[in-house]
């Protein structure tokens, strides 16, 4: 009987050789789910709390993203968070080094830049701004640059937190994404009436 055992052989060869996704690829992968997820699914609501709590982790998400460049790219990856432009940027250190191209691209953006426009976030309802970033119980800032090692470590000793906010007058509303020392955990906080920098506002930090 001819069991043609090259035929198995070469099949086998052929399967064995399908290309493998890379680390760098999944970690684009995890973050579309994750801000798909951030996004989208909260749509359905128009509330000010709705739209702030869902911009907050579309944030947590691109902040958790660009942790996992810095470790799996081994390179210092930083982002400028810019409150007059209402953006943030995500860059390496490196201006030689390249990001992998993201599903969500911008038209600003370049081989080595992403920019991440608030005003560009779907389904969320009504506009949600940057409000500034501070470091622990200090004043927000309108222009601040985070930064995470090869270790995902930001070198803060305090957690900075990005402040969104929504609406206008009396009826502004505001959360913070906290960035936790060392680990650069992100945490999503609670919706206050109370602005960034005052001690009411401090109450609804995680």
């Amino acid at each position: 009987m001819n069991t043609h055992p090259s035929s198995r052989v070469s099949a086998s060869a052929c399967r064995g050789k399908r290309p493998a996704f890379t680390l760098v690829e999944l970690l684009v992968v995890v973050m579309v789910i994750a801000i798909v997820a951030a996004v989208v699914l909260p749509a359905s609501s128009g509330s000010q709390a709705t739209a702030l709590q869902a911009a907050g982790r579309s944030v947590a998400s691109d902040i958790d993203y660009a942790r996992h460049l810095a470790v799996t790219m081994n390179t210092k990856i930083r982002l400028t968070f810019d409150v007059s432009g209402n953006r943030y940027l995500i860059e390496p250190v490196d201006a030689s080094i390249q990001l992998p191209a993201s599903p969500f691209a911008s038209p600003e953006d370049t081989a080595g830049r992403q920019v991440i426009r608030l005003d560009d976030f779907p389904g969320l309802g009504m506009p949600v701004r940057l409000a500034g970033v501070s470091e622990g119980s200090g004043p927000p800032a309108t222009s601040y640059t985070l930064e995470f090692d090869t270790l995902g470590d930001s070198g803060n000793t305090e957690p900075v937190y990005v402040w969104l906010a929504c609406g206008s007058g009396q009826a502004t509303r505001y959360i913070a994404t906290a960035v936790m020392p060392v680990t650069g955990e992100t945490l999503l906080g609670d919706v206050t009436a109370a602005a960034p920098g005052s001690a009411v506002a401090a109450a609804s930090l995680p």
